[in-house]
């Protein structure tokens, strides 16, 4: 869809004067080409996330069976921490907020709002002062780096880390530390 609206405003954006063959191409506007994949790998880095938290949801949803059947377990998503230059603020808020829906959707386990969670982005608090803000009984909270944002076979680093709010003990982390053209390879399908 994002090439699509690429190919439509290229399309908008020729010059009145072309000859009338002409229709836009990525030989045309090679930055775009650049644009798109950059795009692409993000939203399949976000994906290989979202799988690898899906343990995580699948986690939670076999300690609920084994606890009492109306005990709702409370989640918050805090954003991802940035560790790579200003302008990859938007990677880290994306990566969240893809973990977040995946999670949200879960019977069972009940995600605390973006809204609410965005407080704390710079927190000042404890994890157990969020806990009991937010009355939540674990917090996801984790890192993102990427090598150089620009280069696709550059390197990314995520390292989401599940916290038990009533001890601020870690129950959960899995570090993924790929190229990022791996990506792909954990993205695709069966």
């Amino acid at each position: 869809m994002a090439d699509a609206a690429i190919e439509i405003n290229e399309t908008l954006n020729l010059p009145a004067t072309a000859p009338p063959g002409i229709t836009p191409s990525v030989s045309l506007t090679p930055h775009i080409a650049v644009k798109v994949r950059s795009r692409r790998i993000a939203m399949a880095i976000a994906a290989a996330v979202i799988v690898a938290l899906s343990a995580v949801a699948v986690w939670f949803v076999l300690e609920q069976r084994g606890g009492p059947a109306s005990k709702e377990i409370r989640l918050v998503v805090l954003p991802f921490e940035n560790l790579g230059p200003a302008e990859d603020e938007y990677f880290a808020a994306g990566i969240t907020d893809a973990i977040t829906a995946r999670l949200a959707v879960i019977r069972g386990l009940a995600v605390i709002s973006r809204q609410s969670a965005m407080q704390y982005q710079k927190r000042e608090k404890t994890a157990q002062q969020i806990a009991d803000d937010l009355a939540v009984d674990y917090i996801l909270e984790g890192t993102v780096q990427r090598e150089r944002p620009s280069d696709p076979k550059s390197r990314v680093r995520i390292i989401p880390q599940l916290i038990k709010a009533s001890n601020d003990a870690h129950v959960w982390a899995e570090p993924y530390d790929n190229d990022m053209n791996e990506v792909f390879r954990y993205s695709r399908p069966g």
